[in-house]
């Protein structure tokens, strides 16, 4: 402070000389101001005092109009940086002392570290967080921990993974102009160890044992222990416990360390797991228990279940995949030629196993023959082709296994383009097929690629010409055709490698031979002669390859033995025997005929029955007929000795009843029994799930009760019964599904004489217990399952239709839906108002039935090329699709909720008829179940 200088000097003014009773002059004096250069106080305060006549003080802080003061005086909040002061006495008349008092000095904010956050003096955690401040804005942080090395750092500071101890932090602070903290901050606190638990031998999640030790330890030294079972009370127990006898079930086991101060670990050790001594359920729900499939994999699907948890499920040893925890599964198998057993395996997370040996038997032949109308074989090779025209296909058999390929078809071979083969001809020269067409028109298919190029030949045509016979000359090169055409019956040799068609025989042309009509022919390799069927005259005559001579080999006028009234077919000679096989399309027998003395002899056909049969030809190397039937799909072989007939290809599933001459009209599927219900003419069937067994359940011979001509067919699942439109009673009649009894409910006698009030189809809403009826005139009525009373809901749909017969109900929403297979649309009727919607439409041609699948949440329609769905939520028809091919002539749906499958009934007069497929629908793998 500057007081006692100041004073002094003032003494030493006052004794300086002047004369005596002068005026005093103003001097100003101050007396204490802040040292300079640095002072760290944001507040001044200065003392100060004047000589002579002072009145009072003015002063100004840094340059400002001066004001009157008061000693002392004090300046608060001063920035930081350089400030100045100046004082200077005032007397009474305001004149200032003209030398004021001045001061200047610098204010600069402490350097200091100031802590503001530390964690606990005693702490368990092995993290700290500190934060600190200093009055200086430009200061820089410093610390060290235990002692270590001063490091840079900033607030918030965390330290982590400290160990268990005694912990110090120092902290410092300086500023750039070189000033530096030189008391430090500091903190001292204590990490204390948590004790903690650990467990050895802690059993599995899922175990299959019960009895297990544990042993525990700590992190502490003398650490005791505390457990519990399944959340009951903590007791204490050694470092070494077993457990036993807790049985099947979830159970816990929760222990703790404690220290020997009392401290208890807060954190114990828990261990969960589930004693399973059970094994899984695992039940196959595709394909049925015994089927028939054409593809060489097939998807096999089912469920599973445990009391914890499902591991695993293989399938003949390939990995199912599972979206939701193996409740359903699916495996694609590798199928091979013959019977295939499904094997199921399925573990549990505890190692609980369970198999389900032969689940499943699955026969693969191949593909399915569908309407096998034309054969030639490869001896050498061991094969015979068929034209299957229904597919569009030519197909191989193995003549020792019976095994089918696809040779060539509009998927398989490319090429020109394949149309309605009619018949084939092997070319052992070439290794290749010649087909002929529906319209008489011919290719070549190679083999064994299946290319196939088309032939067109040149010279002598006929016009639009229908196919009757084909046959091959030895050298590969001369074909031989039989046909039909406005200008008359024909026999034409055509060269194969010039295109030369040359006419041998016209019927017009040749009026006055004995042939008039030239059907099926075969080529005589002894005599060097063709071999020709009139089915008009029932001859068999023989013809010369180049003059067109013919000559009667066995007729009415030549050989002996039963007449054959309408000769389709001839096949190669049988050299050994001199004779040729006839099929009498009349009467469906297989007729062999001396060629040298034209006598006839039926083959005395004995074994399994033939059907239709279309096709026949010589097996020379085996001695046998290969006979091709288009009624049961299959080729025969016949022993040309015996004339036993055995099925050598084809399929065939399921047992029973043969459901022969049947027209399908309907099919309905009954989960409580787990058979699919299929009405003919006057009949009710049923073909169970589990083996394809087919029985009569009603018809004019069993049961009572009338039945004129049955119809469309539902089942009463509340009932357990069948429901049957009577379509020419106009009645809807219950079955009786165990005694075939049956009882009309309801009829709309009120309509008898009106032909199109017929009823065509009805659905059963089953949430309202009423069959929903449509008639021809597209009225909706509606029958009470109850009472039978019958009521019109809609008098006529309106909404544009071109063919409506099928009709789904979807009890849900209450609503029916019709099936327009015309305009490719489905029409929505509510059935409390009436109102019309379009619902949806779908791409499959010449759609045939329609079901609701609620639980899939969609629609599902079927044709002949294919199944779609239509699902609720987008409206969008999307094809269910799957390995092998789709059944021909599928009509009939019948939904199959509990397995997630759909039934197709094939309902056609002819091929494929009666035969049952089962589609899975989320996979598309398709089975045939039932076929007679």
């Amino acid at each position: 402070m500057l007081r006692g200088v100041l004073f002094s000097l003032v003494l030493a003014l006052a004794g300086c000389g002047g004369e005596s009773g002068s005026v005093p002059v103003l001097q100003t004096f101050l007396l204490e101001a802040p040292a300079a250069p640095f002072h760290a106080d944001m507040t001044a305060t200065f003392l100060f005092e004047g000589t002579g006549p002072v009145a009072h003080f003015v002063g100004s802080v840094d340059g400002a109009d001066f004001q009157t003061i008061q000693t002392p005086f004090e300046v608060a909040g001063l920035a930081p940086g350089q400030h100045s002061f100046e004082v200077c006495a005032v007397d009474a008349s305001g004149t200032r002392d003209p030398t004021p008092a001045t001061h200047t000095w610098n204010v600069e904010p402490d350097v200091d570290a100031v802590l503001v956050r530390t964690p606990p003096e005693l702490t368990t955690s092995t993290s700290a967080l500190f934060e600190f401040v200093s009055p200086h804005p430009d200061t820089v942080f410093e610390a060290r921990i235990d002692g270590g090395n001063w490091t840079h750092v900033l607030s918030p500071l965390r330290l982590e993974g400290l160990e268990p101890g005694q912990h110090l932090l120092e902290l410092r602070a300086a500023v750039p102009s070189g000033r530096m903290d030189e008391t430090w901050a500091t903190h001292q606190w204590i990490v204390r160890a948590i004790i903690d638990t650990a467990v050895d031998g802690a059993p599995a999640a899922f175990t299959r044992e019960d009895t297990f030790e544990l042993a525990f330890s700590s992190n502490v030294p003398g650490a005791t222990f505390e457990a519990r079972v399944d959340d009951g009370l903590f007791e204490t127990v050694p470092s070494i416990v077993t457990l036993d006898g807790l049985g099947e079930g979830a159970h816990s086991f929760e222990v703790r360390a404690l220290s020997p101060s009392g401290d208890a670990d807060p954190t114990p050790t828990r261990i969960e797991w589930v004693c399973d001594l059970t094994q899984p359920d695992v039940a196959v729900t595709f394909p049925p228990p015994v089927s028939v499939v054409d593809a060489p994999t097939m998807n096999v699907c089912g469920t599973a279940s445990d009391n914890a948890q499902v591991a695993s499920v293989t399938v003949n040893g390939v990995a199912a995949s599972s979206k939701d925890s193996f409740s359903t599964w699916q495996a694609e198998i590798p199928v091979k030629p013959g019977e295939n057993k499904v094997d199921i395996v399925c573990t549990d997370a505890a190692g609980n196993v369970v198999e389900e040996a032969s689940a499943a038997t699955i026969r693969y032949s191949g593909t399915f023959l569908v309407n096998p109308i034309s054969i030639d074989i490869d001896e050498r090779g061991r094969r015979a082709y068929l034209v299957d025209r229904s597919r569009n296909a030519v197909i191989a058999v193995d003549l020792d296994t019976g095994q089918r390929s696809i040779v060539t078809d509009p998927n398989v071979g490319g090429g020109a383009r394949i149309d309605r083969p009619a018949r084939v001809a092997y070319d052992a020269v070439h290794d290749r097929l010649v087909l002929q067409n529906d319209w008489g028109g011919l290719s070549l298919v190679d083999l064994p690629d299946g290319r196939r190029t088309e032939f067109t030949p040149t010279g002598e045509a006929l016009g639009h010409l229908s196919p009757r016979g084909l046959a091959l000359h030895p050298n590969g090169t001369t074909l031989f055709a039989s046909d039909h055409s406005a200008a008359g019956s024909s026999v034409r040799s055509i060269d194969l490698e010039t295109g030369q068609c040359t006419v041998i025989f016209n019927s017009k042309r040749d009026s006055d031979s004995i042939l008039e009509t030239a059907a099926g022919l075969g080529w005589d390799a002894v005599h060097g002669r063709l071999l020709i069927v009139d089915p008009g005259k029932g001859m068999l005559v023989s013809m010369h390859p180049t003059t067109g001579a013919v000559k009667e080999v066995s007729g009415f006028d030549v050989g002996r033995g039963p007449s054959c009234k309408r000769p389709l077919l001839v096949t190669g000679l049988d050299a050994g025997a001199g004779a040729v096989f006839v099929l009498d399309g009349a009467t469906n027998r297989t007729m062999e005929i001396d060629v040298a003395t034209g006598d006839r002899t039926v083959v005395p056909l004995a074994g399994e029955r033939i059907g239709n049969p279309e096709a026949i030809i010589w097996d020379g190397s085996e001695g046998r007929l290969l006979v091709t039937d288009i009624e049961l799909d299959k080729v025969f072989e016949v022993d040309g000795d015996t004339g036993v007939a055995r099925s050598l290809s084809g399929d065939t599933a399921g047992s029973g009843v043969v459901m022969d001459s049947v027209v399908f009209f309907g099919a309905a599927y009954s989960p409580a029994r787990q058979k699919t219900y299929v009405t003919g003419m006057r009949t009710v069937h049923s073909i169970d799930r589990a083996d394809g067994h087919r029985q009569l359940v009603s018809s004019r011979q069993r049961g009572s009760g009338t039945l004129d001509r049955t119809g469309p067919i539902e089942i009463d699942t509340r009932r357990d019964r069948a429901l049957v439109i009577d379509t020419r009673r106009r009645a809807l009649v219950a079955i009786d599904l165990d005694t075939g009894d049956r009882v009309d409910i309801a009829d709309d006698a009120a309509n008898k004489g009106n032909d199109q009030q017929g009823w065509i189809d009805f659905g059963i809403d089953e949430k309202r217990d009423k069959a929903v009826i449509l008639t021809y005139e597209r009225r909706l009525l509606a029958v009470d399952l109850k009472t039978g009373q019958l009521e019109t809901l809609v008098d006529r749909v309106s909404t544009g239709m071109s063919y409506a017969e099928r009709i789904a109900v979807d009890s849900a929403r209450g609503c029916a839906l019709i099936l327009d297979r015309g305009n490719k649309k489905i029409v929505e009727v509510d059935l409390a108002t009436g109102a019309e919607s379009i619902f949806g439409r779908f791409s499959v041609i010449d759609a045939r039935d329609i079901e609701v699948d609620p639980a899939g949440k969609r629609v599902l329609v079927v044709a002949n090329n294919g199944l779609e769905q239509i699902p609720l939520a987008t409206r969008v028809a999307q094809r269910i699709d799957g390995p092998g091919s789709f059944p021909r002539w599928a009509d009939l749906l019948a939904l199959d909720p509990d397995h997630g499958c759909v039934q197709i009934m094939c309902r056609g007069t002819g091929d494929s008829m009666g035969a049952l497929f089962t589609i899975e629908l989320e996979t598309g793998a398709r089975t045939m179940s039932s076929r007679r």
